[in-house]
């Protein structure tokens, strides 16, 4: 290799490390265009492509670099990462599985794998393969978190809750829970008899209403003061919470205490049972939505088809299109409302409270006037189930969260409130909304009226 391809090679590999995958690419397709020998320089174009927004293009590359190579295991695991993001399995599989031939200590092949015996729902050989990782690397904070996630979600609590605190370790990968900078320290299980207690906002609004039911637990050993930090959409909302001391809006300077904890840190602390006692949240006073002088003789069922683009798995967990729940319209007998915010396209059968729809004491004032809750996995579902409200929740056979466990229809979050619908087929709802069709046909000619 001559000097100036050697230096060309080298700016090209810096531009990549640097974040600029157009420049280096530009470079790359240069020396392509003289020699495509070099596999190395084939997997970095195929890389790029991957960034830019070129799968298609990146797998040609990756197939030309292992025709060349076939012994390369980083690039079969680039190709089995880009078959596993476009669901062909089967293949993915196959492509991690000949870098561990290649490589068998290759603990970034023994991680991709484990994501994917997740996917397609292994959750024994995921364990195993998680278990490799951390034998070869044991400070591999990604699969600390993501084996948490798994024994979490086979309800092997006492087990999953110690990794868990992986998630704000400062090398997890898109870290959504971020210790604050305070005087006073975070708790980690110290004697909380006569102690003040700052509790700040972690990811999502439905953790926090989740998690939020253990703050009377948190009273109950002791604390003097607990004190509550959240978005102002659910300030009113949590200040209807056993044990809240003090509801305060996230963000900037907090008041002295003792010490500060996120809610999702609570439970490995506290242990024993899932707080299940409902409800734990209640409409706050001077809220109502007077839904039933609307509807007298009709079941009402609030609607959630869609989440928040900006959630990770919001392709697979949110309905594309309202014509997929038209079979829903032609159960008589009920009455349907939208609780999504964005608003309802022209020409569906439901009542649009979206303008309503202020913060979430709006929402729940409206959730306790409605009979049935069906909803997507989003933040209404863990409202609805904090208010002990009915609630069918609609799931994505893909990236399915932890909380909703495995092989069950209901929840030990919400018993005896939360009824689950799973996809059987990776975004196939078709199936799901013909289950809940008969289910709510059932509602409809109970005699009782609501139930599960």
């Amino acid at each position: 290799m001559n000097g100036d391809l050697r230096q060309a090679r080298l700016r090209a590999f810096a531009l990549h490390a640097e974040g600029r995958s157009g420049e280096a690419l530009e470079l790359v397709q240069e020396m392509l265009a003289r020699d495509r020998s070099d596999p190395y320089l084939l997997n970095l174009a195929a890389t790029c492509r991957r960034e830019l927004g070129d799968p298609a293009g990146a797998e040609g590359l990756w197939v030309e670099a292992l025709r060349i190579h076939p012994g390369l295991a980083g690039v079969w695991i680039n190709l089995g990462n880009l078959w596993a993001e476009a669901g062909a399995f089967r293949e993915a599989e196959e492509a991690f599985r000949e870098a561990l031939r290649l490589a068998p200590g290759l603990a970034d092949a023994w991680f991709n794998l484990a994501i994917l015996l997740v996917e397609t729902r292994r959750p024994d050989e995921a364990e195993s393969a998680y278990r490799h990782v951390l034998a070869l690397q044991p400070d591999h904070v990604d699969a600390v978190y993501n084996l948490s996630l798994l024994l979490l979600s086979r309800g092997r609590f006492a087990e999953g809750w110690p990794l868990h605190e992986a998630r704000h370790h400062p090398a997890k990968s898109a870290r959504q829970s971020h210790p604050i900078a305070a005087a006073f320290p975070m708790w980690r299980g110290e004697d909380l008899t006569g102690r003040s207690l700052l509790v700040v906002p972690e990811q999502g609004f439905g953790d926090q209403i989740q998690f939020c039911r253990y703050f009377a637990e948190l009273k109950a050993m002791g604390v003097a003061r607990l004190t509550c930090a959240v978005h102002p959409w659910l300030q009113e909302l949590f200040a209807t919470l056993e044990g809240v001391d003090a509801v305060v809006e996230a963000g900037g300077d907090y008041p002295e205490h003792d010490y500060w904890t996120f809610p999702m840190s609570i439970p490995l602390y506290v242990g024993g049972a899932i707080p299940a006692r409902l409800p734990y949240l209640r409409v706050p006073e001077g809220r109502s939505a007077r839904l039933g002088e609307l509807v007298k003789e009709k079941i009402r069922v609030g609607l959630v088809w869609k989440g928040s683009p900006g959630n990770r798995n919001d392709a697979n967990r949110s309905i594309p299109s309202l014509q997929v729940l038209s079979p829903l319209w032609a159960v008589s007998g009920i009455s349907w409302f939208s609780l999504c915010k964005e608003g309802v396209p022209g020409g569906q059968p439901m009542t649009d409270l979206s303008g309503a729809l202020r913060d979430f004491a709006d929402t729940a004032a409206i959730i306790a006037e409605l009979d049935l809750v069906i909803a997507v996995d989003t933040a209404v579902v863990h409202l609805a189930g904090a208010l002990n409200k009915p609630c069918w929740v609609l799931l994505s056979a893909l990236g399915t969260d932890w909380r909703w466990m495995h092989d069950r229809d209901d929840s030990p979050w919400y018993p005896g409130c939360v009824r689950l619908f799973y996809q059987f087929r990776p975004g196939e709802w078709s199936d799901v909304v013909g289950r809940v069709v008969e289910a709510l046909r059932g509602l409809v000619s109970s005699s009782d009226g609501v139930g599960h």
